[in-house]
Order: C-alpha cells, then structure tokens, then sequence
C-alpha cells in the first residue's frame, strides 16, 4: 500500500491511466486498461477516496482517476469483472490490502469439465459475448477467464451440464422503458454481456444475463433503469475500506446485515480454531 502524504503522479494515453507513487528505491503503480474497461461502476463505489470518476465528451463516457485522491490502496483492484485494474509494486502484482485480508478476493469465475464435452460441439463458444471461450484445431477448449464476465450464457447452451459460473452479485434490474428517450440505445450498446437488447423497437432486458454490473446505468439519461444488489458473493474481508465499499455496492441496509453475518462466522471459526489448538 502506498504511503500517504508522498506526490502521487499521473500519465495516460487512449488506451493505459497510470498513476504511481515513488518512495525511495519502490515504486507503486495502479494502471487502468481502458481496453479493457467496460465503464461499469464497480471500482468508483469501490473506492474510498471517491477518486475514481467517469467523464462524458463526445457523447462517450471514460473512466478517470484524480491522484490528488488516489492513495493507491488497492480497493479497486480484486473485483473489476474485466481484471482492468492492475496494482503493482517495483512491477509486480502486489495488492497489500488483499494479502492481509483486508479486502475480499471475488469466487473463481468459471469451472469446465471437459470430460463432459462432446467432440464436435461449439455451443458455448458461439454464445459467449466477450469470446471468453475458445476451442483449438484438436477441439482443445481453453478459458481466458480474465475476459469471462461471468454470465451464464454458457451455462444455458451447454446440455451436458459442463459448465459452472460462480455470479459476483446476486439482484434485480428493471428499466422503465417509459422513461427512455425516443430512439435511445445507450444502454443496449453499453451492455457488456447483451442481457439488453431491442425488441419492437423497444429497450428490454433480461436478468438471467445481467451481472449487474451498472454499465448501462453510467450512459442512461433518463433515470430509467433501477438496480440492485442484494448479495455480493466473495470471499471474507475485514476491514472499514470493505465495510464501506460494501454498503456502496448494495443497499446499506442489507450490507450491515451481511457484515454482521460475516463477522459472526468469522467470530464462530476463531473460537473453533482456538479450542482445537
């Protein structure tokens, strides 16, 4: 983790937002890949510093980050859906707030088994948005799960039930398409994973395929899309930067509940281990 009260410095390009802080003979370095970046707005609720912005210009939004702000203190990092965020230390993946537990590390995202998979079969490949899964001149089928996004696309085509996606969060998604402007498509371009599409010249939008990621909420207009997460499903943190990212991420009522739930558990393992000791 970066140390406070030291000059934080910015560069960028179209593509990379760099921003690192030197401390001697160390250099830390948090690095957005606008590439890679989907505009969701995951890492903005994130983070703590509310240094992380998004900025519209030529009816395009774009992800920004102050270094005024910025501590460079990793929160950002471990749930990008896009693995967009890179924190590194002297060059090397180093996120200090995970390794000491302080924050969560999200559930793997996808599992095949391949002894299930029929020899001639593409039904997956062929639905994945993002092109996540690829199959080799041998049909050797390979993940890149960096690009999976965690939509059950797959899932649903394959029906040989090879194939488990862990979700990030557990909600709701509702648009009120009376609210939407005349000839909007916004949204449906924004979808990452294309749960939202134009039907009869209508927005609709399926839930089964959304990962609520809140893309679609950064571009709307109209103030016609409603969502909600309920459950963000992770392993364990402890720490207030979790705490409050976490009542940022979901309705704040049910993010005390689910705090309170971890901290019991995590109270409950404690006193197991120690009587077995």
């Amino acid at each position: 983790m970066a140390i406070t009260g030291l000059r934080v410095d910015k560069e960028e390009d179209e593509r990379l937002i760099n921003v690192r802080q030197r401390f001697y003979a160390d250099e830390v370095k948090l690095t957005i890949d606008r590439k890679r970046c989907i505009v969701c707005d995951i890492c903005l609720k994130l983070c703590p510093k509310d240094a992380i912005t998004l900025v519209e210009s030529d009816d395009e939004v774009r992800i920004t980050i102050d270094p005024q702000k910025c501590v460079l203190c990793g929160a950002c990092e471990p749930l990008c859906p896009t693995n967009a965020v890179t924190l590194t230390l002297n060059g090397t993946r180093n996120n200090t707030l995970v390794k000491n537990g302080g924050f969560p590390l999200p559930l793997p995202k996808i599992r095949v088994d391949k002894e299930k998979c029929p020899a001639d079969c593409t039904k997956c490949v062929d639905v994945c948005p993002v092109h996540a899964i690829t199959i080799g001149a041998k049909h050797e089928l390979a993940v890149n799960e960096a690009d999976c996004l965690r939509c059950p696309w797959c899932v649903d085509a394959c029906d040989k039930g090879a194939i488990i996606v862990n979700p990030m969060f557990l909600g709701s998604i509702r648009i009120d398409i009376s609210k939407c402007s005349e000839g909007c498509d916004l949204c449906v371009k924004s979808c990452p994973t294309k749960a939202i599409s134009l039907k009869n010249g209508s927005v609709s939008v399926s839930p089964r395929y959304c990962v609520l990621c809140g893309a679609c909420l950064n571009v709307c207009k109209d103030n016609a899309i409603a969502l909600r997460r309920y459950r963000v499903l992770a392993q364990d943190g402890f720490s207030a930067i979790w705490s409050s990212a976490l009542k940022k991420l979901m309705d704040e009522r049910l993010a005390t509940r689910e705090l309170d739930h971890r901290t019991k558990q995590k109270l409950i393992s404690i006193m197991t281990e120690s009587r077995s000791i």
